[in-house]
């Protein structure tokens, strides 16, 4: 995608500002604001103005905000659940429901690669061979 493009140029820590400024400036123009005609074109002026150190959030900052909140408030609501479940006011999970299926394979493969990612950490620091003593100066 051309917009994947525009945002590896940039910082990590402004790519996902970007993607909410942009989504605070459609939505602003749902509201009545003078529409996004080329969501392209106004990312990669973003990007553009984020790599010469310009880029000042402003329609995305309510975006950030509310995504922020809803991620604090669905890591409560799971905080509650398992205190619940723990403390048997609520039955577990059905092991048999498709979502919670789903949420166990998800595991299960992030397990699957942090082994792989230590295995191959691992082999790689056995396999690098010391460095070579210096030569003696003459």
């Amino acid at each position: 995608m051309i917009a994947d493009g525009y945002l590896a140029a940039v910082a990590v820590e402004h790519r996902q500002r970007i993607l909410d400024e942009l989504a605070g400036r459609v939505r602003a123009g749902i509201s009545g604001a003078r529409p996004v005609y080329d969501p392209l074109r106004f990312v990669k002026g973003l990007c553009d103005a984020a790599n010469a150190g310009a880029f000042v959030p402003n329609l995305g900052v309510a975006i950030t905000g509310a995504r922020l909140h809803e991620r604090r408030r669905a890591a409560i609501a799971a905080q509650a659940a398992e205190t619940a479940i723990r403390n048997g006011e609520l039955p577990p999970p059905d092991p048999s429901h498709p979502l919670v299926q789903r949420m166990n394979a998800i595991r299960e493969r992030q397990r699957a690669r942090r082994a792989e990612r230590e295995a191959a950490a691992a082999a790689a620091s056995e396999s690098n061979p010391p460095l070579e003593p210096p030569l003696p100066q003459i």
